[in-house]
């Protein structure tokens, strides 16, 4: 996954009150080339039938065995 942050409930509660502080913690762990990268996904429209949702979900149950086969060194792919 290249989007998503674990926090504990205080982490989660500091950065939610300072979404600058947030983005800029973001920026360091990231790099800016990511962060752009996550902005383009962010912004763009990405539409879906039903086979493609079907698709996807079929995508993410494999990654799911994978992870569940060897956490430790399962790497997350996303989707798009």
């Amino acid at each position: 996954m290249d989007n998503a942050i674990a926090m504990c409930r205080y982490h989660h509660r500091e950065m939610g009150e300072s979404p600058a502080r947030f983005m800029e913690m973001l920026n360091d762990l990231y790099g800016p080339g990511h962060m752009e990268i996550l902005r383009e996904k962010s912004n763009g429209i990405f539409k879906t039938t039903k086979a493609l949702r079907l698709e996807i979900g079929k995508f993410y149950r494999e990654q799911y065995r994978e992870w569940e086969a060897n956490p430790d060194g399962h790497i997350w792919i996303s989707y798009n």
